[in-house]
């Protein structure tokens, strides 16, 4: 037995109106990819839900035709909504580190999507490797790799204190420092 036209359309209705509810923004800027994001509590169910966010939004970005060249814009676009600190969920990505393998994996996906990602700065001029940079001692090299593999110019962008991730990585005395840079 197949459903009623008044069911699929029920079904299609709500499909979209979800749809249309990721774009929505809290009183900060923030998407619900932000959020998931900055919520992270080291949980399995955070990172699944996070990873598998990320997921969808890639696998709709990577699908060719016409109508998916739409999809790809969406995503984008989507992953480049930034809240009013002018961050992206790819900012607070970096900053939380949910887990090392784990950002590295959404970084990659995302950035093969659109390289320009990492060129996204936020308000006071800070790339995701500046936010890398800030964290010191304790950031792990293969998230630096991963943003330097997709985009190679940011290691030359300046925040709007004139610094470049290098010089912050200078400022914290870093001793991941020599690895990041000899990569």
């Amino acid at each position: 037995m197949s459903p009623s036209l008044d069911i699929l359309n029920i079904l299609f209705a709500r499909i979209h109106i979800l749809s249309q509810h990721v774009w929505l923004v809290d009183s900060n800027g923030n998407s619900c990819l932000h959020s998931l994001c900055s919520s992270y509590q080291g949980d399995p169910t955070s990172v699944e839900n996070i990873v598998g966010c990320f997921e969808r939004i890639v696998h709709e970005a990577s699908r060719e035709s016409f109508s998916d060249i739409m999809s790809k814009k969406r995503a984008i676009q989507f992953m480049s909504l930034q809240n009013h600190h002018g961050c992206t969920a790819l900012h607070y990505l970096v900053d939380m580190l949910i887990d090392e393998d784990i950002t590295c994996l959404i970084l990659d996906k995302a950035l093969k999507i659109s390289s320009e990602l990492a060129s996204i700065v936020d308000f006071d001029g800070e790339s995701l490797l500046h936010y890398c940079a800030q964290e010191g001692v304790s950031y792990p090299v293969s998230v630096y790799r991963t943003i330097l593999n997709h985009y190679p110019e940011i290691i030359q962008l300046k925040s709007n204190d004139q610094k470049r991730p290098i010089d912050c990585l200078l400022e914290v005395g870093s001793s991941n420092m020599r690895k990041v840079i000899l990569f």
